[in-house]
């Protein structure tokens, strides 16, 4: 593996942990707009980067994607967790993962 694909999967992971915790974030700002932003930004990002640099780098998106969801939505020690367990956070969490394991 040379070092320029290894940059391109840090980049990708990167991407991906981004564009989770901004989504996460914001996919109750405004329901049900800021989930729609949410999986389209989600998405959007999956695709530029399989278009881009091709379908491994999107493996390491996915990765940093739902490793950050899943740790703010698992809940600080306080018990706030980031994603409700109601039909905005599953169509969050699931929706998003399908979605882009889709494209």
């Amino acid at each position: 593996m040379t070092p320029h694909r290894i940059l391109h999967l840090l980049a990708a992971l990167a991407v991906g942990v981004t564009v989770g915790a901004l989504g996460t974030f914001g996919h109750r700002s405004l329901v049900p707009w800021g989930l729609v932003l949410g999986i389209v930004a989600s998405v959007a990002a999956a695709v530029w980067l399989r278009a881009t640099f091709g379908p491994v780098p999107v493996m390491a998106y996915v990765v940093g994607w739902v490793v950050v969801v899943q740790v703010l939505a698992a809940g600080g020690p306080g018990g706030d967790a980031q994603v409700v367990a109601d039909t905005t956070g599953y169509a969050w969490v699931y929706g998003t993962v399908l979605l882009v394991i889709a494209t």
